[in-house]
């Protein structure tokens, strides 16, 4: 898969919108290896108004190119351990 950059950003939001963005901050700082969208929708809450139903998408999509692992009930973060 290839990633486009965008122009005028800097760090993760140079290859990633910035929810995505904003998604992975969360899972990578909290150090989370497995997760319910609701455990990251509980953090992105307090820094701005967002549906369930967005993130769920959002998660979907970062897990479409290849940065989020799924297994039964819960998301996980894709890394050598994690055969996605």
């Amino acid at each position: 898969m290839t990633f486009r950059l965008r122009t005028g950003k800097k760090g993760l939001e140079l290859r990633l919108h910035e929810l995505e963005a904003a998604i992975m901050d969360v899972v990578w700082s909290k150090r989370l290896e497995a997760f319910a969208v609701s455990d990251v929708l509980a953090v992105l809450e307090r820094r701005r108004s967002i549906a369930y139903t967005t993130v769920m998408t959002t998660v979907s999509r970062l897990h479409a190119k290849g940065l989020l692992g799924r297994k039964r009930d819960a998301w996980l973060v894709a890394s050598e351990t994690c055969a996605l």
